[in-house]
């Protein structure tokens, strides 16, 4: 998946999670034998790919 930059000033409620966000997101792909890359985007947004098993 991918999205474009923001397009609005940051809420700051939104910005006040725990920080292990993508941490959590590979823990669990990994407990399932996959994998989760993230990485922002020339363009500034980001890119997240969840790859599982079959």
């Amino acid at each position: 998946m991918r999205n474009g930059p923001a397009t609005g000033p940051r809420r700051g409620e939104l910005a006040g999670g725990t920080g292990v966000g993508l941490v959590g997101m590979r823990e669990r792909a990994a407990l399932l034998g996959g994998t989760l890359q993230a990485e922002p985007t020339r363009e500034g947004g980001w890119m997240v790919e969840l790859e599982l098993p079959r």
